[in-house]
């Protein structure tokens, strides 16, 4: 018992980062590597690693491969790292130090994408037989070796992570009254999605760094419009990026709130909106007691805020019905100088009774297989 002890703590001390030899921990880690091949929990890049030059066989762990190696659906030549060029580095790596330096190196990759900081690290495990190397498998700085069985959900890409987190916190400055739910639920969403990523710090810090605000270029609306497109699309990619059945759902969850937010729910509250601050402004109806005749409006204005609180994207056609007969109430009871803005609000009504409804950009992505470009 006593020996099975020393030989656990002699594994844990190697490969969780402490340089210590031992013959029996180097078989021990060469068992767990194939083990972890044979469930997918490793990829195999050994041949493209023959052609780069380092003559041993060379594994990336799962979750650092589909974070950042493996190429996303039309992802940019610096939204990923290049594989080869990857492998040259690790090459260099491995050859300048000899094994008896100790079996893990945390090194900075030469190469690198444009949101990762100068001092990202990886961990290189070197798996050796005698003085030699006889295999090497790269993981993500906080992934301990001895941990790799345990597994974990796979990631989805980080620069899509950094693209989708962008989008949602600069959704926040030109958000509206209604969006307030829908967006908690997506900055929560979208930071499950980050802890499943084995570069959460570096994603975090760049998302961090930036500087949220408007384009001078654009209009409130027009950016709140083009930063929901940029996040349909980016829902979209996510979808056919995963196959993982809890990330799935985070990402479906995304897109439902993605649609609330760009439904015409959304537009007919902001509508509704403007015409209780137009009818505050609108002379009394004649008559001893005069009523509150615009009761109806504020009652559909709430019940659309809890829906839209929901998930809901749908008008109900009542809905409709009461909001174009309170129009018509207040056509009865406006100045020249309201008229002219309620003819405004009444041509927008016009266009949302005849706007069509969204189609599930993430259902649609899964049954064609196919990046949906809205």
């Amino acid at each position: 018992m006593r020996g099975n002890g020393l030989f656990r703590s002699q594994v844990e001390a190697i490969y969780m980062g402490r340089n210590v030899r031992s013959t029996r921990g180097d078989r021990y880690a060469e068992k767990i590597r194939r083990k972890a091949l044979r469930r997918g929990l490793l990829v195999d890049v050994s041949r493209e690693a023959v052609q780069a030059g380092l003559a041993v066989p060379l594994a990336i762990s799962r979750r650092l491969w589909t974070s950042l190696v493996q190429p996303f659906p039309s992802a940019r030549p610096c939204d990923c790292l290049p594989l080869l060029d990857l492998i040259h580095w690790i090459a260099d790596e491995v050859l300048q130090q000899t094994p008896r330096g100790g079996r893990v190196l945390f090194a900075t990759p030469s190469v690198k994408t444009y949101w990762m900081r100068e001092l990202f690290c990886v961990r290189i495990q070197r798996i050796c037989r005698g003085d030699k190397v006889a295999s090497v498998v790269l993981l993500a700085y906080d992934e301990p070796y001895i941990r790799l069985l345990q597994g974990s959900s796979p990631s989805l890409p980080a620069t899509l992570l950094v693209r989708l987190a962008l989008s949602v916190r600069n959704l926040g400055p030109v958000s509206r009254a209604c969006d307030a739910a829908s967006l908690d639920i997506m900055l929560a969403t979208v930071n499950r999605l980050l802890g499943q990523s084995p570069v959460q710090s570096e994603v975090k810090h760049y998302v961090e760094r930036w500087a949220a605000g408007v384009p001078s270029s654009f209009t409130p609306e027009e950016y709140r419009s083009v930063l929901l497109r940029t996040l349909a699309e980016l829902v979209s990619l996510a979808a056919v990026s995963t196959a993982d059945p809890p990330t799935a759902l985070l990402v479906e969850s995304l897109q439902r709130r993605q649609q609330t937010l760009a439904s015409r729910l959304s537009d007919l509250s902001v509508l509704v909106e403007s015409l209780l601050r137009l009818a505050a402004t609108l002379r009394s109806p004649p008559g001893p007691v005069p009523p509150n005749p615009f009761r109806p409006l504020l009652s559909a204005y709430v019940a659309m805020h809890r829906q839209l609180e929901g998930g809901w994207t749908l008008i109900a056609s009542e809905v409709l019905a009461s909001v174009k007969l309170q129009m018509s109430l207040m056509e009865s009871l406006a100045s020249d100088r309201e008229a002219e803005t309620l003819a405004v609000l009444k041509a927008e009504f016009q266009r949302l009774e005849g706007k069509p409804r969204a189609e599930p950009m993430v259902n649609l992505a899964r049954s064609t297989g196919k990046v949906l470009w809205q």
